[in-house]
Formats: C-alpha cells, structure tokens, sequence
C-alpha cells in the first residue's frame, strides 16, 4: 500500500514572514493568506500573533 501524498513541511522564509505579516497587518484573512503561501492556517497564526 502507497503512502498517501502529502506537501512537504518546509518553514517559510524571512521574506515569506514578512510579506504574511505585511499581509495580516493590512487586513488579510488568515484563510486567503495560508491559501496564497501554501501553509497551514496555524503557521500563519503562529507568525502572526505578535502583531
């Protein structure tokens, strides 16, 4: 039996961080950002609660 396929689990990038930030800031959903990033909602939130 195959493993089901999954995307890899790779942080993002300083400049990924800040434009998710830049884009939370000004208002974004945390759902449309995840979507254009490809990661989790959580990430996201984990990047963002600071702010």
């Amino acid at each position: 039996m195959t493993e089901p396929s999954r995307p890899p689990r790779t942080p993002p990038t300083p400049e990924e961080v800040d434009a998710i930030r830049t884009a939370r800031t000004s208002g974004e959903s945390v759902r449309s950002i995840a979507a254009r990033f490809n990661k989790h909602r959580s990430t996201i939130w984990r990047y963002t609660k600071d702010i």
